[in-house]
């Protein structure tokens, strides 16, 4: 996941200033350090300038899982067999046969499969709501 910092203006000119203070008083309320810079030639009109964090995924996993809104395991897979070997601290995933542990980050075909799962619930509500008739 990368971290991108974009900056960001916005511009506030009125000519009331009960309305002015309004505006710039809600702005300021959502950001965090801003830079004020008052325009000396226009009453009542400033610039704020602000930065904002935007997180990117790099891959399809990391667009997945920031898609669902929380991360999960290798554990909550159906397809996670746990070996019965209590030593053991690697497993099988019966999706690819490939070992790997409960607390591993789960694979791209979990959150599909997920995603295909609330589609099909989706459908299935839509489908039984009756007709409403304004």
């Amino acid at each position: 996941m990368r971290n991108d910092k974009y900056k960001q203006c916005a511009c506030i000119a009125e000519t009331n200033p009960q309305i002015f203070q309004e505006k710039l008083n809600a702005i300021l309320s959502r950001i965090n350090n801003p830079e004020i810079v008052l325009d000396r030639t226009q009453p009542f009109t400033c610039y704020v300038f602000y930065n904002i964090n935007r997180d990117t995924p790099e891959s399809l996993l990391e667009l997945l899982e920031m898609l669902d809104g929380q991360p999960h395991t290798c554990e909550e897979c159906p397809y996670f067999i746990r070996s019965t070997d209590k030593r053991r601290r690697r497993h099988t995933c019966g999706k690819d046969g490939t070992m790997t542990r409960a607390d591993s980050r789960a694979c791209e075909d979990f959150y599909r499969m997920k995603r295909e799962e609330r589609q099909k619930l989706v459908e299935e509500y839509t489908n039984t709501i009756p007709y409403t008739i304004e």
